[in-house]
């Protein structure tokens, strides 16, 4: 039996392009990993499911891994996860499992959507830009606290900017609310505008037609728009402090 399994945990998209990803990533950790396994599976809307692959590294390793792909903790990484781990548990009481928190806000977070900004053509002298950080939409007090604390990591990096955290689901401001207000407090001539968001998917799009919405509204106003945070050195960095903790 081999000995150690990593087992990356996506939430699922429809979007044949965020399962591109998806496998990228796993292929890059792997390589920076080559002493373990490294597996991926998704808890729904694609395949492969994270049970089936739970399920697999249990009857085939030591000792399971899983590394959630999420940027914020939730009832999935709370509860849904940790009772399909115990299942795989009962039945496989030879294998080891860990679990690993959630991404959160961190340094390496902070460095990745900066570069992720730079890439849409954020200037280095960045005095008076408006930035809105987009999270995907949080009911939970702890996870608007992480939004906030990423704001805050970016602006002590970017001090001179405007940094201002969003949602495009639940949570408030959304991202039509903060696009509004800067537009009537500030009067931008530019919006840059990062999506706090691994992979593209629903609610990547959902960004887009929010920004193009707005921009048909207010041509005046250019939209810089940033992509997902994707496969990364930065992620992988937070990944291997994740799997040290698992």
């Amino acid at each position: 039996m081999s000995k150690t399994c990593a087992l990356l945990l996506s939430h699922g998209s429809r979007d044949f392009s965020a399962d591109l990803e998806m496998k990228k990533c796993a292929e890059a950790y792997q390589a920076r990993h080559p002493e373990i396994s490294v597996r991926f599976g998704y808890l729904e809307l694609a395949e492969p499911s994270f049970n089936s692959e739970l399920e697999k590294a249990a009857q085939t390793f030591n000792v399971v891994r899983i590394l959630p792909l999420f940027l914020f903790p939730g009832s999935h990484l709370k509860k849904d996860i940790p009772e399909m781990i115990q299942s795989a548990q009962a039945k496989n009481p030879q294998t080891q499992f860990q679990l690993a928190p959630a991404l959160g806000a961190s340094p390496a977070m902070a460095e990745l959507l900066l570069e992720r900004l730079a890439c849409a053509g954020f200037p280095s002298d960045s005095a008076g830009k408006s930035v809105l950080l987009v999270g995907h939409g949080t009911r939970e007090a702890e996870s608007q606290g992480i939004l906030e604390e990423v704001v805050s990591l970016l602006s002590q990096k970017k001090p001179t900017a405007r940094i201002t955290p969003c949602f495009i689901g639940p949570g408030a401001p959304s991202l039509r609310e903060a696009l509004e207000r800067l537009k009537s407090e500030n009067h931008p001539e530019e919006i840059w505008v990062a999506p706090y968001l691994l992979f593209p998917g629903n609610f990547f799009e959902k960004i887009k037609e929010t920004l193009q919405d707005f921009q048909s509204k207010n041509p005046a106003i250019k939209i810089f728009f940033a992509s997902p945070l994707g496969a990364h050195e930065f992620l992988f960095q937070i990944l291997d402090s994740r799997l040290a903790q698992a």
